[in-house]
């Protein structure tokens, strides 16, 4: 298990020793949360798009190392889209996805452990058939002198007891990893991968889901749409507690705008419209005011609402620039509360 806050020497360059372990590894997971893509470091920039940050050089390591390299989805997330992804990580948007729910979790894991399983025993075989293809290097022979000559068969060791006398013989085959159950210590590596990845799960879990009965997909659309300022909004998704919903949950609404024009924009805020079933103003989640939006630019929205009354509620994405609002073909979408 590599650690990167304290398996990193202080002084050492974090990018070589962060390459170094991937390459050393046959198997790198990695936990995939519904902000995953959007999330940004302090300085507001999305941290996929910083080549300091630490987890963004691991996924890449991973990819040039040509590791088994396991997307693990958690807390209703989706696999990112290679437009999502910056150009070192578009690969990584065709890499096979496991996901945990956590109202599966249990047998989730499973088969995520009988997957590492299976890969652990094929890798395993392979390196027992490259070792018996590739002898060990054969010392080159030295001739004897007198005194080899004259040494006998055993001679003393000096402690009471012999050294056996060197004779002729094949040389030994050494095993990468061989040992005392030499071969037992990738499986005891990957299922401790496998409850390390469980736990990390669960404080995923924990964090974005307030009740065990985790995230339902309530709407989710697709497709994506185009305004006349050239912000193309996609990846709209209404994730809940209970389907239908009920008074008092949270429901969660996401999306991504991207600037797919060729002018930088500013925005004076992007948020979440709503409306509740009495047609009240419950618009929410109020951000990026004044920020730039330059061309291929975009910016993850990812708010929350306490819904409070029973009926129809409608959302829909939104933003306001210095030059216009978001445009009417951007249609609402209904969510029934119970």
């Amino acid at each position: 298990m590599f650690m990167d806050i304290d398996a990193i020497a202080p002084g050492e360059d974090f990018r070589e020793a962060i390459t170094r372990t991937m390459h050393a590894c046959d198997v790198v997971i990695v936990v995939i949360g519904p902000n995953w893509v959007g999330a940004r470091g302090e300085t507001g920039s999305r941290r996929l798009d910083d080549m300091a940050d630490n987890h963004r050089a691991e996924v890449v390591a991973a990819l040039a190392a040509d590791v088994l390299l396991v997307p693990v989805l958690v807390g209703g997330a989706a696999m990112p889209k290679m437009s999502e992804l910056p150009e070192p990580l578009k690969d990584f948007a065709f890499r096979n996805a496991a996901v945990l729910e956590d109202r599966r979790f249990a047998s989730d894991v499973d088969a995520l452990q009988r997957a590492l399983k299976q890969f652990a025993e094929s890798v395993a075989t392979q390196r027992l058939a490259d070792d018996e293809l590739t002898p060990a290097a054969v010392p080159a022979p030295v001739a004897p002198t007198d005194e080899d000559a004259r040494r006998p068969s055993d001679e003393p060791s000096g402690e009471g007891g012999t050294v056996p006398a060197r004779r002729a013989g094949p040389p030994a085959r050494v095993r990468r990893g061989a040992g005392p159950g030499g071969l037992h210590w990738r499986w005891l590596v990957l299922t401790a991968l496998v409850v390390v990845v469980g736990l990390v799960v669960i404080v995923l879990l924990q964090g974005e889901s307030s009740t065990p009965s985790g995230q339902i997909t309530l709407f989710e659309d697709q497709a994506s749409y185009r305004s006349a300022h050239g912000i193309e909004f996609s990846g709209l998704r209404a994730i809940g507690q209970h389907d239908p919903a009920t008074v008092g949950d949270r429901i969660t609404i996401e999306f991504s705008l991207e600037n797919v024009g060729t002018d930088s924009l500013t925005f004076e805020e992007t948020f979440v419209a709503a409306r509740s079933p009495d047609d009240g103003d419950r618009d929410f989640g109020y951000e990026n005011e004044g920020r730039v939006f330059d061309p291929g630019s975009v910016v993850e929205i990812r708010h929350s609402i306490d819904v409070d009354a029973a009926g129809i509620w409608r959302f829909w994405p939104c933003y306001s620039l210095t030059i216009g609002d978001c445009p009417d073909e951007w249609e609402a979408f209904p969510v029934e509360v119970e």
